[in-house]
């Protein structure tokens, strides 16, 4: 198990860290806006955009090729799809501050993300725990950490 850590920096961003050595970048383009991109340290770029109506699909796309996807739903968490496998994002409980990433076809949690808010700065900060090898896992934890922040978008904007 490894155990990462991504803190909210300014300019709308969250950076990625692993035993305090930074690995990547979550940056959106503006407040209230999905877009933006994910940069990592070994300098591969991804572009995170919003589709449909209502902004409610998430593609990440790495030279125009879509790589992770997530689509709200509003019966069992949010899925996730990255190339061929099919992931949920669930939170643990309803008054949990941990979701989980669960791999649909074995049932086994991949990673999972905790996060903290910060009232004091209104920002949040997480940690995240994988429990297996994760193909390209820096890209898929910060396109984890973009579909948790969104997650928590949907949840603030239906309790209001």
């Amino acid at each position: 198990m490894k155990e990462y850590i991504v803190k909210s920096v300014k300019d709308r961003g969250y950076e990625l860290f692993l035993n305090e050595k930074s690995l990547g970048v979550l940056s959106y383009s503006s407040w209230y806006s999905g877009n933006g991109k994910i940069s990592l340290s070994n300098y591969k770029t991804y572009e995170l955009k919003s589709e449909g109506f209502w902004n409610n699909r998430m593609i990440v796309l790495e030279n125009e090729k879509e790589v992770l996807s997530y689509k709200m739903n509003w019966r069992n968490g949010l899925p996730i799809i990255v190339g061929n496998k099919k992931f949920l994002l669930k939170l643990k409980g309803v008054f949990s501050r941990t979701f989980n990433l669960i791999d649909e076809e074995t049932g086994k949690t991949v990673l999972s993300v905790d996060y903290k808010l910060s009232w004091r700065k209104l920002k949040n900060d997480f940690k995240v725990y994988t429990y297996e090898e994760i193909t390209n896992e820096n890209m898929m934890i910060l396109g984890v950490i973009s579909a948790t922040i969104y997650y928590l978008n949907i949840i603030a904007s239906a309790a209001a």
